[in-house]
């Protein structure tokens, strides 16, 4: 199986995505997963070219592989942040520990590159300058942003003197088919119910997105330009333009032709955040040119029925 790709969470909202377009390209790939194919559709499952692991990644993950040669991965296993209960070892767990296995088993198989599924979510606090880029410190608020930093430290020093090329692609929300946590989900959740959508900040507040389709692109892109890129990647992957949270409702409301009500509130968001997201670097070296939100949300809708 010379050339084979991994993809950690290949059963996940990204992951399954990501493990279709790779099949499609002509590329073998072995995918990790704590869920029973999950979010695999059946053309995948049964595609000759896939192989599919059912395991929580830890030390024991390199031991199950053994008998594999495997080109690259693509890490994109995450506890997410959509539960109130977890605490900071649930997210060590799913974030760091996971990387660390990934990071051990990149060593003994030499392989030629990791790509890792990071987080905007690690800027925490907005920049003075209300600008994210690459040079922009990372200034974690919360476990979630912590931990993926963490993770992406690690990979740097631990593969920094082996020929493993390492890039990390900073997402802002990702939102499209089979998308159960994010604003667009719950916008269109109320919406199908033709129930009352209340925006914080009176809707003022910026969101940046990035529809499923460029995510999986980007990643495609990182590992077709793999030999000329160097060793140590940062790129911020997000949409092309932000959007006002009112904008995005009434778009919503409109696409799902809902009956739902816009009910303005000047309390404070929760997630009081709207920087400009710059994705330059990533247009400039990877030729990334992510859709309009508009067409996401058409898309997006379109793949709901």
């Amino acid at each position: 199986m010379d050339g084979t790709i991994l993809v950690t969470g290949a059963s996940g909202f990204l992951g399954s995505a990501l493990v279709s377009h790779l099949l499609n390209k002509g590329f073998s790939v072995i995918g990790i997963g704590r869920n029973e194919y999950g979010l695999l559709n059946k053309n995948v499952i049964s595609n000759d070219n896939f192989i599919f692991v059912k395991t929580q990644i830890d030390s024991n993950t390199s031991g199950l592989l053994a008998d594999f040669n495997i080109n690259g991965i693509i890490h994109l296993a995450s506890q997410l942040s959509y539960a109130n209960d977890l605490e900071y070892i649930d997210y060590y767990n799913g974030n760091v520990d996971t990387t660390r296995a990934v990071i051990k088993l990149s060593k003994e198989k030499s392989v030629k590159y990791v790509v890792f599924g990071s987080t905007c979510s690690m800027y925490g606090r907005q920049p003075p300058n209300g600008n994210v880029n690459e040079n922009v410190l990372p200034d974690p608020t919360d476990n979630y942003g912590l931990t993926k930093y963490i993770a992406e430290k690690l990979l740097e020093i631990e593969l920094q003197f082996v020929p493993t090329k390492v890039f990390v692609l900073r997402f802002t929300s990702i939102y499209g088919m089979n998308d159960r946590y994010g604003i667009v989900n719950t916008f269109t959740a109320l919406a199908k119910q033709n129930k009352d959508i209340k925006l914080f900040g009176n809707g003022e507040k910026l969101r940046n997105l990035i529809h499923l389709s460029d995510a999986v692109n980007l990643i495609i892109k990182s590992i077709e330009e793999v030999d000329e890129l160097g060793r140590h990647e940062i790129f911020i992957a997000g949409g092309q333009h932000s959007i006002k949270v009112f904008d995005l409702a009434t778009q919503l409301i409109k696409l799902l032709n809902s009956e739902s009500r816009i009910i303005l509130a000047e309390e404070r968001a929760r997630v009081d955040w709207d920087p400009f997201i710059d994705i330059s670097k990533a247009n400039r070296i990877l030729g990334f040119s992510p859709i309009s939100v508009s067409e996401g949300l058409k898309q997006y809708v379109m793949g709901l029925s």
